[in-house]
């Protein structure tokens, strides 16, 4: 009798152990995701900064491309208020948007030549290959923590405590 009492009382400690051990990993799995959509969010507003530059560098001499203009800061204001999820699908309008000022500013030649012009077209496709990386490393935390909450033993503790699977970002 008294060793049946001592191999259960093993085996709850063990699957106690196992169940916190299980919780834990999952923990600092979510933690990590919600650390790359940090980091994405972060870009998001250096880029959002950067496009303020870039227009306050570009619109005295593009008066009559306000429409673009337009359409930039709008779409600017709306990836600033919006949740990250929207934010990061904003991204890539925001980046249309630039590009056909790009293409506006193909018209003229002094300001496609303008030092702080060209300074801040480089840091806006610096700020985008970021996000792009940021996008990708989170799709990887996303994958490695969506397989964890699949697999046995962690997929109980999963259950049991409601963690949801996590969604990826289209590249």
């Amino acid at each position: 009798m008294k060793k049946w009492l001592i191999v259960g009382i093993i085996v709850i400690i063990t699957i106690t152990l196992l169940g916190i051990s299980s919780y834990n990993e999952l923990i600092s799995k979510q933690n990590n995701l919600e650390t790359k959509l940090s980091q994405i969010d972060l870009e998001l507003k250096n880029k959002s900064d950067t496009t303020n530059k870039l227009i306050n560098n570009v619109k005295d001499t593009l008066k009559h491309e306000k429409d673009i203009i337009n359409d930039v800061i709008k779409t600017k204001e709306d990836l600033d208020n919006a949740t990250i999820t929207k934010k990061i699908k904003l991204n890539s309008k925001l980046t249309e948007t630039i590009n056909n000022l790009y293409v506006s500013i193909e018209n003229y030649p002094s300001l496609k030549s303008d030092p702080n012009f060209i300074e801040l077209q480089n840091e806006i496709t610096n700020i985008e290959n970021n996000i792009a990386y940021l996008r990708s490393e989170y799709n990887k935390e996303a994958k490695e923590y969506n397989s964890s909450i699949k697999k046995i033993p962690s997929n109980f503790i999963a259950k049991i405590m409601n963690f949801k699977e996590a969604n990826y970002f289209e590249n």
